[in-house]
């Protein structure tokens, strides 16, 4: 089953790869990519507990995101996922994609949406048409950011990166999929194209397209905010942000609280405005896989 909804992802990207809607042969200003790229990106709420970004990749609805937004604690597809268009209107999406290994590991969904017309779309690159120190433009929903009043940003932002590395990690998966109706564990280590940014990466911004103004493919999808702290610093800030201490008070205030609001602001001053994106497989390696697969 992770081999077949593979082999489905990369028969779209194979699809896509040969669109030329919003190809680009010469290199985009900031403005330019914004103007370009934005109607194509999208918001995505999963059940009422997720919230996210996902970007459209064919005219009649497939929509890549991360795995995380979608997926629940038990590391299984929300019920219940809504996306809303640039245009406003909103649209019940469905996984295209059963959860693999490589799904999880990777951090990628693909969702389908059925729309009344075609929709606009960004065309996928690949990691080798990123290159070191050139400038890169994410889209999406930074919804962990407060306006000036204080509520959640419901806005879509279109802001600037540039690429600082590429590298290829190797990740341990842990998790289950379906298999003939029933529930198989597996645990297995998948290697990932890692990509590192120099530019914004918050909650929110999960999913959204990175986009190489070299040529205005997708070369990533935001994944990570990378954190400037320690494993014990980073569960202790876990911990906190779920309520611990949260009914103590200590001289009139909550200490989980207070602690969690400390090691955030340390995490976001040591890792400030860098983050990381999974990036998209080789083209030419994803065509070869295709070839393999069985029909």
């Amino acid at each position: 089953m992770a081999r077949t909804a593979s082999y489905r992802l990369l028969s779209s990207l194979i699809i896509l790869l040969s669109a030329s809607a919003f190809c680009q042969t010469s290199s985009l200003s900031q403005r330019q990519a914004c103007e370009k790229f934005s109607s194509a990106v999208v918001s995505i709420d999963a059940g009422g507990q997720s919230r996210g970004t996902g970007f459209i990749v064919s005219s009649d609805g497939l929509i890549m995101t991360v795995s995380h937004v979608i997926t629940d604690v038990d590391g299984s597809y929300h019920r219940a996922i809504s996306v809303q268009l640039s245009t406003g209107e909103n649209l019940l999406a469905t996984p295209a994609t059963s959860i693999s290994p490589e799904s999880v590991g990777k951090d990628f969904a693909l969702l389908k949406v059925i729309a009344k017309e075609n929709l606009p779309f960004l065309v996928i690159g690949s990691k080798h048409d990123i290159n070191i120190g050139s400038d890169a433009t994410i889209i999406g929903y930074p919804f962990s950011a407060l306006t000036r009043e204080g509520k959640p940003v419901e806005t879509k932002f279109c802001l600037s990166a540039s690429f600082a590395a590429v590298q290829v990690e190797t990740v341990p998966v842990n998790g289950s999929q379906i298999v003939n109706g029933r529930k198989v564990p597996f645990n297995k280590d998948i290697k990932v194209d890692v990509v590192y940014f120099q530019g914004p990466s918050v909650k929110g911004l999960s999913g959204s397209p990175v986009i190489s103004r070299d040529n205005g493919r997708v070369v990533g999808i935001l994944s990570t905010k990378l954190t400037g702290i320690g494993p014990a610093l980073a569960d202790l800030k876990e911990e906190t942000a779920k309520g611990l201490g949260g009914n103590v008070y200590v001289s009139g205030l909550q200490p989980g609280p207070v602690i969690n609001q400390i090691i955030t602001v340390l995490d976001n001053q040591l890792a400030n405005g860098l983050g990381s994106a999974v990036g998209i497989d080789d083209p030419k390696e994803a065509a070869e896989s295709l070839r393999r697969s069985p029909r």
